[in-house]
């Protein structure tokens, strides 16, 4: 059993006229068919940066923020004000008025004389009986009140539909272009604008050192076939790995800071960079999924209701788990298995299936099961205190429209989660990597130049990144629905 929450779909419809020195792990250094044994070796595991990454949903940015502009929907819902609409009888006319936030700043709304709402059969009777129809009811004129005091005035397409029970206030009404007459007036004009939201990069440095003397001690690693070139290779490695850990962890959880500064090589104070995760993104604007665990089959049935709300008509979802909402899956598929199958096609799912249920397809939507090892990481997110384990997020494969400014002209289609590097100008800052060199040299590194006289070679990695989250009205958090008892 689970409760959720709709978004609310976003309308501004109105009436109105590896720059390196050496490669990095995410470079040429390693072969696809290498990389999943480095990752299970040194217990990574794959998180949204992998996914993202390596699912080629990546994009340069060209500033520390961008700015992107949405397309919102060209249509949307009316909410009736606080004064109901009232009973009335057949064929008569009704006034009314909308909620306060139905209005823009400038006193436009929606709702244009000419337009029909739409009201259901349970408040209407036609020829005095009960209906299943919902009915018409068109706009004929609006007074010149402000705000929530404007007041509409609407007929009945029908001259037998009656008001029978008032439309309570707060109540949303569906919107449809009215009907005309021949030689009437024509429809009153509409513009749908866009909706901004700024993203912001994130700086993540990793570092690793030698000191002088290690490197040249011979290793028996070095003998075996394809074995390192001693420490170097180590190091490099665990400092790559502690970059993407950052990344990874910024791409979730990440904030943008405002209260934190440090100074830099000039003695400036600057506030230090970070980009909003995908968590709180969903905490702000998506959809909620609470469920009282353990998660079950039949849980997969209100996502179906969600997505519609928001007009999203994709087949394809990805839905990010943590090990134990992973878990609650496979039992629940597994006893719905055993449950309908009748013990004729148990083993023949589990052979196209699997324990691990990589695919789920219910109500017509098929999600891709993927279990996101960062909430399970007991050094982080795994860690009890915490509840990653058991939640989870969902993401439609869609495209969402966007422009990059309003003087651009060109629209594009963008996956609605991107992963974006500042890269612009001949600087690329996806993953930079260098060598400090001290007085140890390795492999010729540094040559005859020394930054400072430590005994050491030292070496530092930086990347800055974005999120980009496109329509997350449209994407769901899942979490237990007693995460703060």
């Amino acid at each position: 059993m689970s409760s959720v929450t709709k978004g609310t779909i976003g309308s501004l419809t109105t009436q109105s006229a590896y720059n390196v020195n050496f490669d990095s792990l995410y470079n040429a250094v390693l072969k696809p068919q290498i990389l999943a044994e480095l990752i299970q070796r040194y217990g990574l595991g794959i998180g949204v940066h992998d996914i993202l990454y390596f699912a080629n949903r990546t994009a340069p940015v060209k500033g520390s923020s961008e700015t992107v502009f949405e397309e919102g929907s060209p249509y949307k819902l009316v909410t009736v004000g606080a004064g109901t609409i009232p009973i009335a009888n057949a064929g008569a006319a009704v006034a009314f008025s909308l909620a306060a936030a139905d209005f823009d700043t400038n006193d436009k709304t929606f709702l244009a004389v000419g337009d029909a709402v739409i009201i259901p059969p349970k408040y209407l009777t036609v020829g005095g009986a009960a209906t299943y129809e919902p009915k018409h009811y068109q706009i004929t004129a609006v007074d010149t009140g402000v705000g929530a005091a404007k007041k509409f005035t609407a007929s009945p397409l029908d001259k037998g539909v009656a008001i029978a029970v008032a439309v309570p206030a707060a109540t949303k009404l569906m919107v449809t272009p009215g009907n005309y007459a021949p030689g009437s007036d024509g429809a009153k004009p509409k513009s749908t604008g866009w909706y901004s939201k700024t993203y912001y990069t994130a700086i993540k440095k990793a570092a690793w050192q030698i000191e002088g003397s290690s490197q040249s001690n011979e290793r028996y690693i070095e003998n075996l076939k394809g074995g390192g070139a001693g420490i170097m290779t180590r190091a490099t490695i665990d400092a790559d790995m502690r970059l993407t850990k950052a990344i990874n962890d910024e791409l979730l959880i990440g904030e943008v800071p405002n209260n934190l500064t440090m100074a830099n090589r000039d003695s400036d104070d600057n506030t230090v960079r970070g980009t909003m995760g995908l968590w709180p993104t969903l905490n702000a604007y998506g959809m909620k999924q609470f469920y009282t665990a353990p998660y079950a089959i039949t849980d997969f049935d209100a996502l179906k209701e969600l997505f519609l709300s928001q007009g999203v008509i994709s087949g394809n979802a990805v839905f990010g788990v943590g090990s134990k909402l992973n878990e609650y899956i496979e039992n629940s598929g597994l006893e719905f298995l055993k449950d309908y199958s009748g013990g004729t096609d148990l083993m023949r799912s589990f052979n196209d299936l699997g324990i691990e249920f990589k695919y789920i397809k219910k109500n017509t939507i098929r999600y891709m099961i993927q279990e996101i090892a960062s909430f399970s990481d007991p050094t982080s997110f795994g860690a009890d205190a915490y509840y990653f384990k058991e939640a989870g997020f969902i993401v439609p494969d869609a495209d969402v429209t966007v422009r990059k400014s309003m003087d651009d002209v060109a629209q594009i289609k963008l996956k609605n989660l991107r992963l974006g590097y500042k890269a612009y100008n001949g600087e690329d800052r996806t993953r930079v990597a260098k060598v400090l060199p001290g007085m140890a040299s390795i492999n010729g590194m540094g040559g005859n130049v020394a930054v400072d006289a430590y005994d050491d070679i030292r070496g530092q990695m930086l990347s800055e990144f974005m999120l980009l989250v496109l329509k997350p009205n449209q994407m769901i958090r899942v979490m237990p629905d007693d995460v703060l008892s």
